[in-house]
C-alpha cells in the first residue's frame, strides 16, 4: 500500500465537550435531601404512632409494639442529627473569619440541643414499652435502652436495664431447652 500522509489520513471527529443534560445534584445536596424527606416521613409516623397509642387499650398487645416504634423513630433522628452536628466539626476548625466560625457553632448547637431531644423521647418510648412485661420484642426494647442510656454516661441506669435484658433472656431461652 501506498503511505498515508496528513492529507489522506482520516480525521477524528472533534472532541466536543461534554454537555450537562440535566440539574446538577451534588452528592451532599442529594443525601441531604433524602435525609430531609426521611425525616419528614419519621416525623409523621411518630405521629401516626401517637394518634394509635391514644385510642389503644392497655391491654392490647400492639400498644407496646406502638410505643417500641416510636423509640426506635426518635433514635433514628437522634443519630441523623449528632451525624449532621459532628460533620460541622471540621468545617468549624476551617472556618476563617469568627462570623463564619459562630454560625457554624449555632448550628452545631442546634442539632446538639435536637440530638437531645431525640434521645430523651427515644428513652421516654422505651421506657413506656418497657412497662408491658409480656411485650415480645422486650429483649430489643431494654438493650436499645440500655445502649442509649450508656451513650450519655448513666451507666448505672444502662446496667440495670442490661441485666434486666439478661434475665429477660435466660428465661426466654429457658423454654428452647
Amino acid at each position: 500500500g501506498v503511505p498515508q500522509t496528513e492529507l489522506t489520513k482520516p480525521q477524528a471527529p472533534p472532541k466536543e465537550a461534554k454537555k450537562q443534560n440535566g440539574p446538577v445534584l451534588s452528592l451532599d445536596q442529594f443525601v441531604g435531601e433524602r435525609q430531609e424527606k426521611v425525616t419528614k416521613l419519621n416525623e409523621a409516623a411518630i405521629d401516626k404512632f401517637q394518634r394509635l397509642i391514644r385510642v389503644t387499650d392497655d391491654d392490647d398487645p400492639a400498644k407496646p409494639d406502638f410505643h417500641f416504634r416510636i423509640g426506635e423513630l426518635y433514635a433514628e433522628q437522634q443519630r441523623y442529627s449528632n451525624f449532621q452536628a459532628r460533620a460541622l466539626d471540621q468545617k468549624i476548625f476551617d472556618a476563617k473569619s469568627p462570623s463564619d466560625k459562630q454560625r457554624l457553632q449555632s448550628q452545631q448547637k442546634q442539632l446538639d440541643d435536637d440530638a437531645h431531644k431525640y434521645l430523651i423521647s427515644a428513652v421516654d418510648a422505651y421506657v413506656k414499652a418497657a412497662r408491658f412485661p409480656k411485650y415480645e420484642r422486650m429483649d430489643e426494647v431494654l438493650f436499645r435502652l440500655a445502649s442509649l442510656l450508656q451513650s450519655i454516661d448513666r451507666t448505672e441506669q444502662a446496667r440495670e436495664f442490661f441485666l434486666r435484658d439478661r434475665k429477660s433472656t435466660r428465661l426466654n431461652s429457658s423454654h428452647i431447652t
